[in-house]
């Protein structure tokens, strides 16, 4: 019976199925198959017609909780153990990720290799949420743009995410805004520059930046 082989451990205030360690299949595809059905009476259809290439008919009836890289992060710190098994008993998958089933609010347990089957485009964001280097300001990934379910950055971001980058140009949008550009001469340009002026290479003018503590000084003097 499969509930023999099916444990429910409290992962992070959600009671989550795993695989029991000890009982481990022979054919891990169809073991998957068989609890996911099990479980939530979800089917799967064949897919390009390969061996194994098999799929949830209904992926948007599942949606990603939570997803670990190593097992310390798994459990709640009153539980030390580190034995976690993915429902089709296989345990080595990059990442172990928890996963609802809508309908019926049940969780479980998959690996990284397993979860391409239920949604395979989204499997990206799952590598790099683990793995990529996070962004300076928000810690999300950082990667290049690859699907539109990816966080992505740009050559331009310099260690932003694009969320982060794009706020950026935005709040130095408005600074500039709020310039007051200066009528300085060229024999007065090192006097500007003294007070706190700032030159715009592309406006060829210079201006008072609103963070200069002489602001008021220059506004009184070139504008």
């Amino acid at each position: 019976m499969l509930e023999d082989i099916l444990e429910v451990r409290r992962v992070n205030g959600y009671d989550v199925y795993f695989r029991k360690p000890d009982k481990q299949a022979i054919n891990k595809p169809a073991e998957l198959e068989k609890i996911v059905k099990y479980l939530t009476n979800e089917d799967f259809e064949d897919y390009t017609g390969k061996k194994y290439k098999r799929r949830l008919i209904n992926p948007d009836n599942f949606e990603i909780i939570q997803k670990y890289q190593e097992p310390t992060e798994l459990f709640d710190s009153d539980d030390e153990t580190d034995n976690y098994t993915c429902l089709c008993s296989e345990n080595t998958c990059n990442h172990l990720i928890i996963i609802r089933h809508k309908p019926t609010d049940i969780y479980m347990a998959v690996g990284s290799v397993c979860y391409t089957r239920f949604n395979e485009e989204n499997i990206t964001d799952i590598y790099y949420h683990c793995d990529a280097k996070k962004c300076n300001n928000c810690k999300v990934p950082l990667v290049f743009k690859i699907t539109k379910y990816t966080k992505n950055t740009n050559k331009k971001c310099d260690g932003n995410c694009f969320d982060c980058f794009e706020k950026k140009k935005k709040e130095e949008a408005r600074k500039e805004c709020n310039r007051v550009y200066l009528n300085v001469s060229y024999a007065d340009k090192d006097d500007a520059k003294y007070l706190g002026a700032w030159w715009d290479a592309d406006k060829k003018k210079w201006y008072a930046p609103n963070s200069s503590l002489k602001y008021k000084m220059l506004i009184d003097k070139y504008f």
